[in-house]
């Protein structure tokens, strides 16, 4: 019988020590998100995620498109004027301090989520005010649940902030629900936060398939081109109206066109009219 020397033995036990420990230190993570407690490691200051209300506001409308002498809230499923909406950040500036970006050395980071579109839209006044700061865990809207969690996720995969237990736990739960009708998987889609520079345009690019036109079939450069007056690397309702281009823009018939717009409802077309 060949039997393990003792030195080796204890070498051994302490490889399986050092796995177990190893494995115990490792965070847990949920639909490619860490899951940690709440850390205000740094003050909140609100100035640090300043944006211009008005303009975002401005900015959200044109990408929006407008219906019905007014604009869609996703949370509300309703028409809102003017008058009536707010800007809202999806994930909450100051729920983003204390999921990562209190650390001070992202703190160039802060202003940048602040005015990214990927976490805005728009609310009734009173529903931005009763949502505040909360996160998932303490607030889910009535209308468009599936929606929100997906740009909740997406939101905080993009900027590396993390969920608390009871955060975690609500949002699997309801992208579980979620996925059981098939409205969406989280780990399918991109999440860089949106910006505001052109992508140089890749080797070997698509071009306009013969018979098509470039809001079907064009390269980002190519729509861009055509369509980007302020050079933003957006395109909006107001710059496709002003170019005569298709209204309203289909996710369906004008996918390259649709790529570089944003569909604040997701309903697969932008700048119903």
């Amino acid at each position: 019988m060949n039997l393990i020397s003792v030195p080796t033995a204890i070498i051994a036990v302490a490889l399986f020590s050092e796995v177990a420990e190893t494995q115990q230190k490792r965070p847990e993570t949920l639909h490619g998100l860490t899951v940690a407690a709440e850390n205000d490691c740094s003050r909140y200051d609100r100035s640090h995620y300043s944006y211009s209300s008005r303009a975002l506001e401005k900015t959200i409308q044109d990408e929006s498109g407008q219906v019905s002498n007014g604009w869609y809230a996703p949370y509300e499923a309703k028409i809102l004027h003017s008058h009536q909406s707010d800007v809202e950040h999806i994930v909450a500036a100051k729920e983003a301090h204390v999921s990562g970006l209190c650390d001070p050395a992202r703190r160039a980071e802060r202003k940048a989520f602040a005015n990214d579109l990927m976490n805005l839209t728009l609310a009734s006044t009173s529903v931005n005010r009763g949502k505040s700061d909360k996160d998932a865990a303490e607030w889910l809207p009535e209308h468009g649940v599936c929606e929100y969690v997906k740009s909740v996720v997406f939101v905080k995969r993009a900027y590396n902030l993390t969920v608390d237990k009871a955060e975690g736990e609500r949002l699997d739960a309801v992208i579980a629900s979620c996925m059981a009708g098939e409205v969406f998987s989280p780990e399918e889609e991109d999440t860089k936060p949106t910006s505001s520079t052109p992508e140089p345009e890749e080797e070997g690019a698509s071009k306009p398939t013969p018979g098509q036109t470039v809001e079907e079939s064009g390269s980002r450069e190519e729509v861009l081109r055509k369509y980007d007056s302020n050079g933003n690397g957006r395109v909006t309702c107001a710059e496709v109206r002003a170019k005569g281009g298709p209204i309203p823009v289909l996710r369906s018939k004008h996918p390259a066109l649709y790529a570089l717009m944003t569909d604040r409802d997701r309903d697969g077309q932008v700048c119903e009219s």
